[in-house]
């Protein structure tokens, strides 16, 4: 008898220990499926580089959210959800999760960057990231519920309709919440440019209040500007304040210079091309004329 309950008892745990390995797979797989995001090495990028990292990751994560929305409205029509149903159910939202998360990332790296640039774009990214913030929260407690009405399910008992109604009405909310996003996201895009175009514009139109009147000073001009950009682009970020004084720097030296007549005849239109690269957040192409101005202006002698 001693054997026979031995045996019965190792070959429950056995089993025991199979179903356990057929639940972490099946979590290690759903886990597994959800795309991995793509490194972004972000000295690397222009502003507008990452402005469309940040419309594309949006894109992504709407579409994510859009999935698990329409598929929780469909499960949910016949009043009836299935273990399996919950699973998939599962993996949409963590996808979506997923998605949010790599999106608000990339929203935050633009903060950093240009907060202290721009004014009317970063107001419309506030509100694209206002709506992946509700859409993320919602998504969150939705997960939540759907733990409890798994765990129902496993037991066969019923699921309460208010919770099914719960589910329902988060989705409604993700689907509007990605409605204003859909407006939005076009418009921060519009207002990205126009706000561009003027800052260039305002930065280029600068006038000069120093213009050295011998050769040597507008070198010194032309050399303490690529030190003023030097040390703007040093913090990794962009700032109004910085884009004036550059602008002045500039003004200042490309005027100096220009009386000089064909020895320096390329070299102003180098430093307004580095300074527009400035106002528009185009930090390869700055660190590129650094070198091209640098290699432009001769020894002072």
């Amino acid at each position: 008898m001693d054997a026979t309950i031995q045996a019965a008892t190792a070959a429950t745990q056995t089993a025991q220990a199979e179903i356990n390995n057929m639940v972490s797979e099946s979590v290690s797989a759903t886990l597994t499926a959800i795309p991995t995001p793509t490194p972004i090495v972000f000295d690397q990028m222009t502003e507008e580089d990452l402005a469309t990292a940040v419309e594309e990751s949006t894109d992504e994560a709407v579409s994510a959210a859009e999935e698990a929305s329409e598929y929780t409205d469909s499960v949910l029509a016949d009043g009836e959800l299935t273990q399996e149903e919950v699973k998939e159910l599962c993996y949409l939202y963590y996808w979506s999760i997923d998605e949010i998360e790599q999106a608000l990332y990339l929203v935050d790296m633009y903060y950093e960057l240009y907060d202290e640039l721009l004014e009317s774009a970063i107001f419309g990214l506030e509100s694209i990231d206002d709506e992946l913030q509700e859409i993320l929260e919602v998504s969150q407690s939705i997960l939540a519920y759907l733990d409890d009405i798994s765990e129902l399910i496993s037991k066969g008992e019923q699921i309460a309709q208010d919770s099914k109604d719960q589910i329902q009405d988060f989705s409604h909310s993700i689907s509007a919440h990605i409605d204003n996003i859909s407006i939005q996201l076009p418009e921060w895009k519009q207002s990205r440019k126009d706000e561009f175009d003027l800052i260039v514009e305002q930065a280029l139109s600068t006038i000069p209040d120093t213009v050295a009147d011998t050769r040597r000073g507008a070198l010194s001009l032309a050399k303490e500007y690529i030190d003023g950009i030097k040390s703007a682009i040093g913090d990794g970020r962009f700032s109004l304040d910085e884009l004036q004084a550059l602008s002045q720097l500039g003004a200042n030296a490309a005027a100096s210079l220009d009386q000089f007549g064909k020895e320096f005849a390329s070299i102003p239109d180098m430093i307004n091309g580095l300074t527009s690269s400035f106002a528009m957040g185009q930090l390869p192409q700055i660190n590129a004329g650094i070198g091209s101005l640098q290699g432009a202006i001769p020894s002072i002698r």
